[in-house]
C-alpha cells in the first residue's frame, strides 16, 4: 500500500531526529555533516524544512542541509534510492 506524502515526510523527520538524538555529542566535535533533503513540490509539507533551515536549527545540530526540489513524479522513486 503506497504511503501518502505526509506519512513519508513524518518518517523522514523521525529518522533525522532519531539520528540526532542517538548521537548528540558527535555534532559538537566534528565538522558539519552534509545531508540533502528532497521534496517534490512547493507546498505546506516542505514548510518545516524551509523554516528549520532559515532559523538555523540544522546548523545548531551540526548539519549542513541542502534542500532540493525534485520532479513530483520522481519524488516517490527517490525515497527508495540512495546516492
Amino acid at each position: 500500500m503506497p504511503l501518502s506524502s505526509i506519512q513519508c515526510l513524518r518518517r523522514i523527520l523521525f529518522a533525522v531526529f532519531l539520528g540526532a538524538a542517538l548521537c548528540p555529542g558527535t555534532a559538537l566535535h566534528a565538522d558539519a555533516q552534509k545531508i540533502r533533503i528532497a521534496y517534490s513540490s512547493r507546498s505546506n509539507s516542505a514548510a518545516p524544512f524551509q523554516m528549520t533551515l532559515t532559523k538555523g536549527f540544522f546548523k545548531e545540530e551540526g548539519l549542513e542541509v541542502e534542500l532540493i526540489q525534485v520532479n513530483p513524479r520522481l519524488g516517490a522513486h527517490g525515497l527508495g534510492l540512495s546516492s
